[in-house]
């Protein structure tokens, strides 16, 4: 299952989504990103660095 990733109404990429843990309902997948990524990338990797992750209390993400 494909997912676009967006922060605000800008698309960043997508995920190909696949089952991580069936039993948990757990999903994951791999993120392609796209050349909107690189207005984010900096800021996201820096906060990736720091916290272990950039999410959306940081940004307004959305997958669809």
């Amino acid at each position: 299952m494909k997912g676009f990733v967006f922060i605000d109404n800008e698309e960043i990429g997508f995920v190909n989504f696949k089952k991580i843990d069936e039993t948990m309902a757990v999903i994951g997948g791999d993120f392609f990103a796209n050349e909107n990524y690189t207005k984010f990338k900096k800021d996201i990797q820096k906060l990736t660095t720091k916290y272990g992750n950039a999410n959306s209390v940081n940004y307004n993400f959305k997958v669809l």
